[in-house]
């Protein structure tokens, strides 16, 4: 990856921070008001006119540039920078302290595996699209993407407006500055809405605050390298401004309140609560014209996704049912999702054995369940340690700090009560018949992020201390891996899939495969891992891959992205099944 590549980053942004100050006049949380705004008009436009979005930003870019120079808000926006200089250094140092902290996401140190294929490969097919209708899926070309949650892919994408060439490489080191920008940004937020604090709190604040993201850095590191990134970033986002109390916060936090809709479609409903709250609350929102035209854009990427065909398998809505026992055995599965800390790793061995079930789904009495125990007493009674864990830390936790320090009616009470309701009874059921387990949990994920927030804002009151404390020293024992290298345990995880890819093993092997007419050809696959890695250096080389290079291999031998391809050309195996080709 060139150099420049990070002078391209930098310009596009400076084009989108003056779109947002013509939109709300301030300069960091515009910057993100143009950033988000921009990517939620993206999944709708890549569904009719992949071949022209990126002319179409750009004109909207080039456009609000000439206005913002028209009206004079360079010297404006000149001014406030030189009026708040010694914070721009702050504040430069923690981006900068960000980038080291994050150091193996960057380019040369990350670990590329197949998950990366299905969240991020829409973004390589718009940059070479040059296609009218549906946006189509790289690594199985011509056949169109299903219906699919764009809005996190489309956010890197208006990040890398700029940058030529774009491949798998240079998108996500963006998504590693960009990281480690908005991070930087919730520390400003932060700062602004508690300036009423010493100095030197604001340094034992920000520890702590590092030190949260290393225990819970198997929770938080996951989110921020697969599709829950912005579902983390944007509610660190929304919390840490949620006290900013001048009309253009609050408009801020209501658009954040939006865009929380459409970062992981599994978990909308625990975010509801949020627009429909600052709605009713607030006038300025009600009387906000930019609320409505982007609750207009939420809604339309809602839209997509139901409106296009499903990807096959995809699971519907349903209930846990109390009484059907074998719905107890897809919850259970969830422990899977739980990581503890490293004091814990050698029970996590457990976790990791498969159940041993003596009984089919319609004999699933008390007594072969009692039986099934006895079999394993040893991993489920893990496996209720780590539920009770997650309900004490992660929801009654933060619901004693949500008494201490806001009324019994604040509306962070019902999002709690409502998130915790919703991993108890949603799921979803797929078509096979499981009620699974692998949209919810991701709320799981999200609130080490509330509980962090809330512990930050209660520490330093000093009837909240010792209870803070202890809280904080039981997380650190329970979750910690106590190691140096930030989601260094995620990475190892990935390292450890047969298909990943180091950047410097995809410079010694990238010569190996055939290119012809900007599409790799004449494919060579021994196992699934050879499809899938092959799939990642088409990312990585910007080439595509055509279908008809699987119609010599079966049914074992198909791309990540065929179950989200419409039409699908080949026969393949889900969950141990045959999917005819074409069947929904």
């Amino acid at each position: 990856m060139n150099s420049y590549v990070y002078i391209q980053y930098f310009l596009g942004q400076l084009l989108i921070l003056c779109l947002g100050y013509n939109l709300i006049n301030r300069v960091l949380i515009g910057y993100l008001t143009g950033l988000f705004s921009l990517a939620i008009i993206l999944p709708i436009l890549i569904r009719f006119v992949p071949g022209y979005v990126y002319n179409f930003i750009y004109l909207i870019l080039i456009l609000n540039f000439i206005y913002f120079l028209f009206k004079k808000k360079h010297i404006e926006f000149f001014f406030k920078i030189k009026k708040s200089f010694k914070y721009l250094i702050i504040f430069i140092l923690i981006n900068i302290f960000f980038i080291i902290f994050f150091k193996d996401f960057h380019f040369k140190n990350f670990i590329y595996e197949a998950h990366d294929i299905v969240y991020w490969s829409p973004s390589i097919e718009l940059y070479y699209s040059d296609y009218i209708g549906n946006i189509r899926n790289f690594t199985y070309y011509p056949s169109e993407l299903t219906g699919h949650p764009l809005f996190p892919t489309s956010i890197l994408s208006t990040a890398s407006i700029f940058i030529t060439n774009l491949t798998l490489i240079p998108f996500l080191e963006v998504r590693y500055l960009l990281i480690c920008n908005i991070l930087m940004i919730a520390c400003y937020l932060f700062y602004q809405t508690n300036k009423n604090y010493k100095k030197i709190n604001y340094i034992y604040y920000f520890l702590l605050f590092i030190i949260l993201m290393y225990s819970f850095e198997n929770f938080i590191a996951y989110s921020l390298l697969f599709s829950g990134i912005f579902a983390t970033l944007i509610f660190i986002l929304f919390l840490v401004n949620f006290e900013n109390t001048d009309e253009t916060s609050i408009k801020f936090n209501s658009y954040l309140s939006l865009f929380l809709l459409v970062t992981k479609p599994g978990i909308v409903f625990i975010f509801l609560i949020f627009p429909v709250y600052y709605f009713f609350k607030y006038k300025i929102v009600r009387k906000d014209i930019l609320f409505y035209i982007l609750t207009l854009f939420i809604f339309l990427n809602m839209l997509s996704w139901i409106l296009i065909d499903a990807p096959a398998g995809n699971a519907g809505l349903a209930l846990f049912n109390p009484f059907k026992l074998s719905d107890y055995y897809q919850t259970l599965l969830m422990s899977s999702w739980i990581p503890l800390g490293s004091i814990f790793q050698n029970l996590e061995l457990l976790a990791n054995k498969d159940f041993i079930l003596n009984f089919g789904k319609d004999e699933t009495s008390l007594a072969n369940i009692f039986e099934a125990y006895k079999l394993q007493k040893d991993k489920v009674n893990l496996i209720i340690f780590k539920f009770l864990i997650i309900f004490l830390f992660f929801f009654l936790v933060p619901f004693i700090l949500i008494l201490k320090n806001y009324k019994k009616n604040h509306v962070y009470s019902y999002f709690l009560i409502f998130s915790f309701i919703i991993t108890i009874f949603l799921r979803n059921e797929n078509i096979f018949g499981n009620k699974t387990i692998e949209q919810v949990v991701h709320i799981i994920f999200l609130m080490p992020i509330f509980l962090t927030y809330l512990l930050l804002k209660s520490f330093l009151i000093k009837e909240n201390l010792k209870f803070c404390s202890i809280i904080i020293v039981s997380i650190i024992l329970l979750f910690s891996n106590f190691k140096l290298n930030y989601a260094s345990k995620v990475l190892d995880n990935r390292a450890k899939s047969p298909e990943s890819v180091s950047y410097s093993k995809f410079l010694e092997e990238k010569d190996n495969y055939n290119i012809n007419n900007n599409y790799l050809t004449n494919t060579n696959f021994n196992s699934k891992a050879d499809v899938d890695k092959t799939e990642i250096y088409s990312l990585m080389l910007g080439k595509r891959i055509r279908e008809n290079e699987y119609d010599k291999y079966d049914e074992e031998y198909r791309p990540s992205m065929l179950p989200w391809s419409i039409p699908r050309y080949h026969n393949f195996i889900a969950d141990d099944q045959l999917m005819k080709k074409n069947a929904m």
